[in-house]
Order: structure tokens, then C-alpha cells, then sequence
């Protein structure tokens, strides 16, 4: 039994060191000589265990104690292995959640749809209620997709039933508006981050090779880009306020004031032309409260121009 107890935790840290061998790849590649690529592993191995490594965003505390409030259930689910558990301890920070996952633990890692529905499964809640943040377009952006796990939760809390599938679409449509204007928005900080999420489609169409996008030779290509996606934002924004129609008063203003408030940046980064990315867009107090006032009377007349969303990508059904 000692010896099999032994092979298993064996062939757990050669999963983790495999894992973070290829971090390590990512986020250095042709930029690190291969000499130096196991030092910089090892390095990274020791210092991910460290607390001391780590350091707990500005604000997150309150967010967390603020979800808790409102009754909403938080976890983690990371591809981390074992050693994150300890980190968080030491960082105070295990209180603050309903679950930790970790693919060393479960046995299947992102973007394993498995993943997902253990977590859900775990925490009593449905799959299709669960909202899913991460700084990964494959292990966090497929994997939810495809498990089914969507922004839907604000509708959920809104008091939109679980089974509610037509209503719940739109409230979808609503996140994915939010994040296509972030993605518009945010190329040049993304680019800085050594991130992107312009899709490769998108970027070899236009004939623009990888890294390539913030170069000043393909800032009018970009630009092309960065219309594009304002474009798809409208058509999400356009379905989600049809389904804020069923929504209570008070979450339909809530909801058509984010949408406007959202909508705006993507139009400015439309307006904005190749200038978009000169310097952050923002939407500003006077203009917040306008659309605000909008949202209002939108709200009370709950008369949305109809569309169809048959042209938009569903979330999965579980």
C-alpha cells in the first residue's frame, strides 16, 4: 500500500512538473535559450509553491465577501496541482470560497468538460448557471463553451427559471456583448500582456501574422478588426435587450443601463477608427448617466424592437 501511495503522488508531481514545463515554454519560448529553459523551470517550480510569489489583486477580498452576501457560491478550478491548496491557506484566502478544484485532485484538467460539470456537481448548482472567469481563450473560454457554462448567473438571480432557455440565450447574448467590446477595446493592453484574442481567422484573412496585429504597417487592418467586432457586440446587445423585456422592472433597467453603458465603448472603438487604440476608451460619468436616464424609460415601455438570434452562437445544452 505505501509503495502504490508512493507511485501515485509520484506520478502526480511528474503531471504538475510537465504542467508547468509548459508554461514555462508559453510564456518565455523562442525568447529563452534552450540552456536556460530547466533553470527558469525549476525556478518556477519552487516560487509557485512560495506564498510569498503570490499577491491578492486590490479589492478581491471585498469582492468575495460581497458575493458571499448576496448568497452567490464561489470557487476555484484551476489546473493548478496540489501544492495551490497551500498557498491559499497561507494567503487567508481559503475562507472566502465554496470550493476549491484543483485537475491534480479531480483527475481531469480545463478544458475537460468534466471539469466544469464537477465543479457544478459539487457546489449544487446547475451547469448552466455557472460563470466561469479566466485569462485563458482555450482552457477558459472553450471549456465552459462547451461544457454549457455561460454568463446566464445575473438572470438566474434576476429570478429568470433555470429552464427558461430563450430568455437565458439572451441573457448570454448580453455577456458576450460586454466581453467582444472588452476584446475591441483592450487589443493594444492585451498585445502588451503577450495576449490576443482577435480570431485567427480574422487575422489571416487580413493577411496579419502572428504578433503582428499592433505593428503601425496593419494599424488600418486592425482597425477593419476592431469594426468588426463592435459590429457583433451590436447584434448581442440588440438580441439581449429583447430578452431583458422579461425581466422585472427594476433588474430590466439594471440591465439596459449595462447594455448601453457596454454597447458605448464598442462604438467608440468603432468611431475611434485606427485611433481606437491611441489611448484606453472609456465611457464617462455624463455619458454613464444618460444612458442610465435611456435605460429608464426604455424600461418602462418594455418595448424592444424584435429580433431573431438565429444568426448568434447558442450556449450548449446540458
Amino acid at each position: 500500500m505505501l509503495c502504490a501511495s508512493a507511485l501515485r503522488s509520484a506520478n502526480k508531481q511528474a503531471k504538475a512538473e510537465v504542467f508547468w514545463r509548459e508554461v514555462v515554454e508559453r510564456t518565455f519560448g523562442a525568447h529563452l535559450p534552450g540552456s536556460q529553459a530547466d533553470a527558469v523551470f525549476k525556478e518556477c517550480w519552487h516560487a509557485f509553491a512560495d506564498a510569498k510569489a503570490w499577491r491578492v489583486c486590490l479589492g478581491m477580498v471585498s469582492v468575495l465577501g460581497a458575493l458571499k452576501f448576496l448568497g452567490i457560491k464561489v470557487a476555484i478550478l484551476s489546473n493548478a496541482d496540489s501544492r495551490m491548496r497551500r498557498v491559499l491557506e497561507q494567503k487567508d484566502l481559503v475562507r472566502h470560497f465554496d470550493g476549491i478544484f484543483l485537475s491534480e485532485e479531480m483527475g481531469y484538467a480545463k478544458p475537460d468538460a468534466k471539469a466544469y460539470a464537477h465543479a457544478a456537481r459539487s457546489l449544487g448548482v446547475a451547469l448552466t448557471a455557472l460563470v466561469h472567469v479566466g485569462d485563458s481563450p482555450v482552457e477558459d473560454g472553450e471549456g465552459p463553451r462547451n461544457a454549457g457554462a455561460v454568463g446566464v448567473m445575473m438572470a438566474v438571480v434576476m429570478g429568470v427559471p433555470a429552464d427558461d432557455d430563450a430568455t437565458l440565450d439572451r441573457a448570454c447574448d448580453l455577456g458576450l456583448a460586454f466581453q467582444l467590446a472588452n476584446i475591441a477595446r483592450d487589443i493594444a493592453e492585451d498585445d502588451a500582456a503577450g495576449r490576443c484574442y482577435l480570431p485567427d481567422d480574422w487575422l489571416a484573412t487580413l493577411d496579419i501574422g502572428p504578433g503582428e496585429h499592433m505593428k503601425p504597417h496593419n494599424r488600418k487592418k486592425l482597425a477593419l478588426m476592431g469594426r468588426w467586432l463592435a459590429d457583433e457586440a451590436e447584434q448581442y446587445e440588440a438580441s439581449a435587450r429583447v430578452g431583458a423585456a422579461h425581466l422585472p422592472l427594476r433588474a430590466r433597467w439594471a440591465v439596459l443601463s449595462a447594455a448601453g453603458i457596454y454597447g458605448e465603448i464598442a462604438r467608440k472603438v468603432r468611431a475611434a477608427d485606427s485611433h481606437a487604440w491611441d489611448q484606453r476608451i472609456f465611457t464617462s460619468r455624463p455619458e454613464k448617466f444618460r444612458w442610465v436616464r435611456k435605460a429608464f424609460v426604455d424600461a418602462v415601455a418594455n418595448n424592444p424592437r424584435a429580433m431573431d438570434r438565429d444568426a448568434l452562437w447558442t450556449r450548449t445544452r446540458v
